[in-house]
């Protein structure tokens, strides 16, 4: 898996964006270095789990991507269409809806953060709040709670709570990767 962390910045107007830059196939640190943020217009989203094989086909449907739309519900109308079309999901048992392995985090560029679970159910983040996913999740979370404390920047909350699931969790291989994502 990974981690994949958001927090909007009041300050400084924007959201920063985190995450490990390799993952793991199997047990296996995956050979190379990616960023799992991809960014469509007025829109990021990061995904855990299978991640790769989700990232590309949603980078093949760039051209459709709801890029300037301000409602999630388009873009989470848009992720099932896609997922749909690809034949990504499953449903099982007795599950009124259908299970797509990936679980990430959707955001705007004006700052509205959103979790999203294997059945694209969503959840708004409140504001202020740094978010996570992936199984690197538990240790960035804690190491969040303990930067609140000490008055660290947004910036530097995000990169601390992603070096601690890289550092302790070793299904979170590789660097820590942070970016600035505004209008």
């Amino acid at each position: 898996m990974t981690i994949i962390c958001a927090l909007h910045d009041e300050k400084e107007h924007c959201t920063w964006l985190g995450c490990n830059d390799r993952a793991t196939i199997g047990d296996t640190p995956a050979p190379g270095a990616e960023n799992k943020w991809l960014k469509f217009g007025h829109w990021a989203i990061a995904v855990t789990g299978s991640e790769s094989v989700y990232n590309q086909y949603l980078q093949l449907s760039d051209e459709k991507f709801p890029k300037t739309s301000a409602s999630i519900l388009e873009v989470f109308d848009f992720l099932r269409s896609r997922y749909n079309k690809y034949n990504l999901g499953q449903q099982k048992g007795n599950d009124s809806t259908t299970s797509y392995g990936v679980e990430g985090i959707i955001v705007h560029a004006d700052g509205r953060i959103w979790d999203f679970d294997s059945h694209l159910a969503l959840s708004q983040v409140p504001p202020g709040r740094l978010w996570g996913g992936g199984s690197g999740i538990d240790y960035a979370l804690g190491a969040d709670f303990i930067n609140l404390k000490n008055a660290v920047s947004a910036q530097e909350r995000v990169k601390q709570a992603v070096q601690a699931a890289i550092e302790l969790d070793i299904y979170c291989p590789g660097d820590v990767l942070v970016e600035r994502f505004a209008l």
